[in-house]
Order: structure tokens, then sequence, then C-alpha cells
């Protein structure tokens, strides 16, 4: 979707070139055919992408230059599910839940999460609970996209690239969010003895 004059969010390669506004898609009620430049998630990933097994973090994916890579999928939970799972994926040890809590959405409606552990993926290959991994530097973020959603709570979480990525380097994401945000938010935290930033 675009107003008269102003650029969609994707070059004439497809690529996401500004990432920090929501991504909205021609869907079926523009008047644009299939070949449309602002149908990249619909069009599907467009680089070879190889699944192989990391030293330190198990499975990652790895592709040869930016663009966009997969949907970040699974159950779409409320506040009170979300609880729940958390509660029980913390006694474990592991979780993966992303919250749909970006910056334009108003927080005074119903809050969401996406639950990975079940029905996830990343629109990728098989073992989908480790294929993006966290980064502190990451080369990929989510990006909230609305193709045929009206309710912007709800929107699909699709990955970017947002750097040039080297051929076989390993591809991360930021579980906290914006990184620069959260390291002022939580200074004191992370300035104590043991804790990385």
């Amino acid at each position: 979707m675009r107003w008269p004059g102003a650029p969609f969010l994707y070059d004439n390669k497809g690529l996401l070139h500004i990432q920090e506004y929501p991504i909205f898609e021609c869907n079926e009620f523009c008047g644009c055919d299939d070949d449309c430049p602002n149908r990249v998630v619909q069009s599907g990933r467009k680089h070879i992408v190889n699944i192989v097994r990391t030293e330190n973090k198990g499975w990652g994916v790895r592709i040869p230059k930016g663009a966009f890579i997969g949907i970040y999928a699974g159950e779409l939970l409320t506040s009170a599910e979300c609880e729940e799972r958390g509660t029980i994926y913390d006694e474990n040890g592991r979780t993966y839940l992303f919250d749909v809590d970006f910056w334009y959405i108003d927080r005074s409606e119903h809050d969401y999460t996406v639950d990975a552990f079940h029905a996830g993926n990343v629109s990728l290959l098989s073992e989908p609970k480790s294929i993006n991994n966290h980064s502190c530097d990451p080369n990929c973020n989510i990006t909230p996209c609305y193709i045929n959603e009206g309710n912007l709570q709800k929107p699909l979480l699709v990955l970017f690239t947002n750097r040039e990525v080297e051929a076989y380097e390993e591809l991360c994401f930021s579980y906290l969010g914006d990184i620069e945000e959260y390291k002022k938010d939580h200074a004191e935290e992370l300035d104590e003895p043991g804790n990385v930033s």
C-alpha cells in the first residue's frame, strides 16, 4: 500500500529499505496484479537458505545476501494464555514466546503473543525452535506485516536482514527488541558483574 508520491518500503529488487515501519503489502482488494513490487512477503523467499549445525547455538540458518528471510510463525495467544505457558516454559528453561508489542500498537487493547513451540516455524524448514538465534548485534529484524489482516494487533511477523549478510553467516535477531532502547532501560542490570552487554 502506498499513497500518491510515497515510495514503497521495498526497493526495485524487493529488499526492505525502510525498516522502522510496519509493512502494508498489496492484497486481494488492490487493483494490482501478483507481480506488484509491493508483494514481497507473498512472493516468498528468493535466496537459497541452508540449515547447518553451528558450534554454540545448535542449528542455524545462513543466507548469502540480505533480503526477506521468512515468516516467524506460531500459535497466537492472548495475554492470559501467554502467562500460563510462559510459567511452564520458564520452569523448563526454554521459551518460544514473541510478544506482539510493536511501537505503533495501542497498548490499551488486547495483547497478543506468538508461541512458536507447538506450531512454530520460521517459514523455512525443520527444527523450528532454534533456526534464528539471539544476538545483541543482530543481522535480522522482525518486522510486522499486514496483507489481508485488518486488525493491527495481529500482524504477520516477518524476518528481513538489516544489513548485508555474508555468505554462510548465521542469521540472528534480537530477542529483546530494539537493543539500544533495551540497554537504556536496563542499564543498571547490565552493569552488574557477570552480565554481558
